[in-house]
């Protein structure tokens, strides 16, 4: 373990040494087309370069040397290097932008391409579900919580992301221009996304700007319930509170994991038995329950012999 650290140690100093801060100019730089953020605020990018322009660069753009040319592609800071571009069409100071220079393959440098940008303001909702996806794609990572982990977010958070990219092309493009938000296609989801019901309450969002995402999930839950309800009929059902108090809450988010639900079914059983009287159970009751309790037992067993394996390794 200790030799595993030290190599470890080793790799990032030799990966350190291998990092160099340069002037390069921009035309031997060319954007990263796998690069998450497809679409750029013309606001945003305006007020960054003229931020540069004032009070220059403050963090250097990333990029990596492409093998067989002396040209270079972005890792991270297109952005900053679209504001060069504006800046170096009327002063020849910024023809040259400063980057930090960084080896690294091409799978290696999808990966930290999508993790730097996957986090920054600005990407919509599509976007970052798009990442999400390719970055799935090329950690090779299955579970929600496993991708979760790796970019900081919450694995709810993950599921709803990924979900949206099951949505219909145009509820998709309505959420990537901002016209609807996650909370809104999170609601559309909650229905059949190929039924004329559904495309009539994704027009209903459009044409009432003024309808919430936490209001277009509980018009989705009316809907779901009473489904011959138009999205209007359901709007004004739900603002009898009374009828609000009775509406299903749904569980949203990716099945619990197996250990998970043994923790919770066992905390139910538990609680179960402080209450349970002994001399109130009839001999068919109690049969079922000692052939269940045998059945747990077992598994228990099973258990402990798999980590006391594992603790002996």
């Amino acid at each position: 373990m200790a030799t595993s650290r030290r190599a470890k140690k080793a790799t990032e100093a030799e990966a350190d040494r291998s990092e160099t801060l340069q002037q390069i100019e921009l035309k031997r730089i060319e954007p990263n087309p796998d690069q998450p953020r497809k679409s750029f605020s013309k606001r945003q990018l305006d007020e960054l370069t003229e931020s540069i322009r004032t009070a220059g660069l403050v963090q250097p753009i990333v990029v990596r040397p492409l093998d067989g040319t002396d040209q270079y592609q972005i890792v991270a800071g297109e952005r900053r290097f679209r504001a060069f571009q504006q800046l170096a069409e009327d002063d020849p100071h910024f023809k040259a932008i400063p980057a930090i220079v960084r080896a690294r393959g091409d799978s290696e440098a999808q990966v930290a391409a999508l993790v730097e940008n996957l986090m920054r303001e600005g990407l919509n909702p599509i976007e970052r579900a798009t990442a999400l996806k390719e970055l799935r794609t090329q950690l090779g990572v299955r579970s929600y919580e496993d991708l979760a982990e790796r970019v900081g977010m919450s694995r709810r958070s993950v599921f709803h992301y990924l979900g949206m990219l099951k949505l219909r092309r145009e509820y998709r493009d309505a959420i990537a221009s901002g016209k609807l938000t996650e909370k809104h296609g999170r609601a559309l989801k909650r229905l059949s996304t190929d039924d004329d019901a559904t495309f009539d309450f994704f027009e209903y969002l459009l044409a009432n700007p003024d309808v919430t995402g936490d209001e277009a999930l509980a018009i989705a839950a009316v809907l779901k319930k009473r489904p011959g309800f138009t999205a209007e009929e359901a709007r004004i059902y739900l603002q009898d509170d009374e009828v609000k108090d009775r509406l299903p809450r749904h569980r949203e988010g990716p099945r619990a994991l197996p250990q998970m639900q043994a923790v919770r079914g066992l905390k139910t059983f538990l609680k179960s038995m402080d209450s349970l009287q002994p001399t109130e159970i009839s001999d068919a009751e109690r049969a079922a329950l000692l052939t269940l309790i045998a059945e747990v037992e077992r598994h228990l067993e099973n258990l402990r012999r798999a980590w006391a394996s594992a603790g002996e390794s």
